[in-house]
């Protein structure tokens, strides 16, 4: 490892050791937003890709079915090399059922902008 490429920082308090020379992957995670209460509640990481394209390419296809009849949404997070560095959501996607079907097991997820929910919040992928 290049010691000089190696940036140690920090977010508060917090020490941040990031590794700028080195590509980021985005990760893939899914969560079930409940509108009546108002928040986020389950979620799951589904794994890491190394490029958007792929992960674009792994939700269209829900792959591992990201839906699982619970999780109502998809984010994509592009999240740097390092310890505590800050991801960034790249995309999210929203479930939308197939009509013909009444227990909502089949659909696909449609692109969507940013909900308020989400707010400036970062690292969702990784906790």
């Amino acid at each position: 490892m290049n010691e000089q490429k190696t940036r140690y920082t920090y977010l508060g308090s917090t020490p941040v050791y990031s590794l700028p020379g080195i590509r980021p992957v985005f990760l893939v995670a899914s969560f079930r937003f409940d509108k009546g209460a108002k928040i986020w509640s389950e979620n799951r990481t589904w794994g890491w890709l190394p490029s958007l394209e792929h992960a674009r390419k792994s939700v269209a296809v829900n792959a591992g079915d990201m839906h699982e009849t619970t999780y109502n949404y998809v984010i994509i997070e592009e999240v740097p090399a390092g310890v505590c560095v800050m991801n960034r959501v790249v995309e999210v996607y929203r479930w939308r059922p197939d009509r013909q079907d009444k227990n909502h097991w089949r659909g696909k997820w449609i692109r969507c902008a940013k909900p308020k929910w989400i707010g400036q919040a970062v690292n969702w992928t990784i906790g």
